[in-house]
């Protein structure tokens, strides 16, 4: 009787952008091509994850664990300002790239010609907010760790059914300002990736949908013509100028300040970390009682790998 054996070196897998890319059956290092990638990856498969795109400050790195807070930082291939080189690309000795977020010919062609480049698979995912629980299926499917990619599907399915109940039940719609910066000037376009917890929130977004960039800046005219009823921002800069001096004061809107550590809520990156996001933001905007600080423990604990004691929980918390 002769036995045979059969060697799966790689699997055929069909990433969003429909491309069909080789892939190892289990990745043991991934590399993430942009910030939202990173979040997404460590989430489900820290011990793989090769790097991080930037460097972390102080009070996010302590909300990181070892060994994955002292991770390399490689930089990222997408977005705005690639700081990646091919040479660190080399030296994190990939099996794979992994880019998730906007899916769009642009970034198929990258990631098709990253790949010859480098001779490294790329696979493209999209990373809407809504679609979160099938981003980590695929990512299941990608990495061979389907049952817990299942488990973190599950889980956020189930806060994002939190929220979509609370927005059901008001016919509010909020007029909101999203500041990214210091100044309080430059916004995100309705429909963008960077903004998308802002329009799942059921608010309206006075920073309309248009044919420019995702990322833009807004006169003070522009803004107080949108007449927000909320202005939101991640910057502790912003919101102290938009409470404190009396032109933007002169708007009459409610601020609100999100936690950032040791991702922002928001978006930086618009990754996993906005559907804790979308949580904070529906309960200030929509009738909505939830117990956050447990949400919030729970979340860290199993997205972020971190067990949050009351004073960082606390601190988290008031940005």
């Amino acid at each position: 009787m002769i036995t045979t054996f059969v060697i799966v070196v790689s699997l055929a897998f069909v990433d969003d952008a429909g491309r069909k890319v080789e892939v190892p059956p289990h990745p043991k290092r991934i590399v993430a091509c942009g910030p939202p990638a990173a979040p997404w990856v460590y989430a489900l498969a820290p011990d793989a994850l090769a790097g991080w795109t930037r460097a972390f400050r102080s009070d996010e790195a302590e909300l990181l664990p070892e060994p994955y807070r002292s991770l390399p930082v490689i930089g990222r291939l997408t977005g705005h300002g690639g700081t990646a080189s091919l040479e660190a690309l080399v030296a994190a000795r990939p099996d794979v790239l992994v880019d998730i977020g906007t899916v769009d010919p642009t970034h198929a062609a990258l990631a098709d010609r990253i790949q010859a480049q480098l001779g490294v698979p790329y696979v493209l995912l999209n990373g809407s907010l809504w679609d979160g629980a099938r981003t980590f299926r695929r990512l299941g499917e990608l990495t061979g760790r389907a049952a817990e990619a299942e488990t973190l599907a599950l889980y956020v399915d189930e806060l994002l059914a939190l929220a979509r109940d609370a927005i059901a039940k008001d016919t509010k719609r909020p007029r909101v300002y999203f500041g990214r910066n210091a100044t309080g000037l430059e916004t995100t376009l309705a429909g963008s990736l960077f903004a998308e917890v802002i329009d799942a929130a059921g608010a309206v977004n006075i920073a309309k949908r248009g044919e420019t960039d995702a990322i833009v800046t807004m006169s003070f005219e522009s803004i107080a013509g949108g007449h927000p009823d909320v202005i939101v921002t991640q910057d502790r800069r912003f919101a102290k100028l938009a409470q404190t001096d009396s032109t933007w004061r002169g708007l009459g809107a409610r601020v609100l300040l999100a936690p950032r550590v040791p991702f922002g809520w928001l978006d930086a990156p618009p990754s996993v970390n906005r559907v804790l996001g979308l949580l904070w933001l529906t309960a200030r905007l929509h009738p909505h009682t939830w117990d956050e600080r447990a949400v919030v423990r729970t979340f860290y604990q199993r997205i972020f790998h971190v067990s949050l004691d009351d004073e960082q929980l606390t601190k988290v918390l008031t940005p």
